[in-house]
């Protein structure tokens, strides 16, 4: 993890990694949650924008924190979230100290994510790493496409590069990982075709009298295995399934 620090906060930066310690030790132990109980945890899914980004250090002095001004822009469901709110992320840069967590993900100003909230703990004391069911299972990226006619289309992408998509029956489920850059799927994998060669020799027959015949083969089709073009999920599936009236799957769809 980054830390840079002079020598006067040499202990506060002790106690700062001790804390990152045991958040990064918590994180690692972390259920894979299946898409519908992240609904189920949930108790706001909203969509938003990030309008703010700024860090602090923490009010107990022992972790930087980064909060993100948000600007929603449709509550799915749940509690309704307001036109804005701020939510805070473990991890961060202020003056002389710098602190990254794994799995907290960070935030850019500009980009829209879909939040599915966890609700707030019972103890006001309690530290919770993000604001997100699952760490960062509950948070997606609104990404775009750029397609080869011109045109362009959103996909939903989890803060690990998983996409959700549409299954082969109309279900909602996780993709295989996609790469994004400036904001856009670069890598979406429209259609794979895996062709397996075919070596087809022609035939050698000699005649007991010597004469040679050549019998060429007519050659077999050859199978072709199909990887249908992605259908990735869009913000109006998600809605239906946060409603509960789109059913999800519980393996990855590729």
């Amino acid at each position: 993890m980054p830390v840079s620090l002079t020598k006067s906060r040499a202990a506060l930066a002790l106690i700062a990694i001790t804390v990152t310690t045991a958040m990064t030790s918590e994180a690692a132990t972390v259920r894979r949650l299946e898409l519908d109980e992240i609904r189920a945890k949930a108790e706001s899914v909203f969509v938003g924008e990030v309008v703010g980004v700024s860090a602090r250090l923490g009010s107990d002095g022992r972790m930087v924190w980064t909060d993100y001004e948000i600007e929603i822009g449709e509550t799915l469901a749940g509690r309704d979230a307001g036109p804005r709110t701020t939510l805070s992320f473990a991890g961060g840069t202020v003056p002389e100290l710098s602190i990254g967590i794994p799995g907290v993900p960070e935030l850019y100003e500009g980009n829209h994510y879909v939040f599915f909230i966890e609700p707030k703990p019972d103890s006001p004391t309690a530290l919770i790493p993000m604001p997100t069911v699952g760490w960062g299972q509950g948070l997606y990226k609104i990404a775009r496409i750029d397609k080869d006619d011109g045109s362009s289309s959103t996909a939903l992408v989890s803060v690990d590069g998983e996409p959700l998509e549409l299954s082969a029956d109309g279900l909602l489920a996780r993709g295989a990982h996609v790469r994004i850059t400036g904001g856009r799927i670069v890598e979406a994998e429209s259609a794979i075709r895996d062709a397996a060669p075919t070596r087809m020799r022609p035939s050698r027959f000699e005649s007991p009298d010597g004469t040679v015949r050549v019998i060429a083969p007519t050659p077999a089709p050859v199978d072709v295995a199909v990887r249908t073009a992605r259908t990735f999920a869009t913000l109006d599936d998600l809605r239906l399934f946060v409603q509960g009236r789109l059913a999800a799957v519980n393996v990855r769809n590729r």
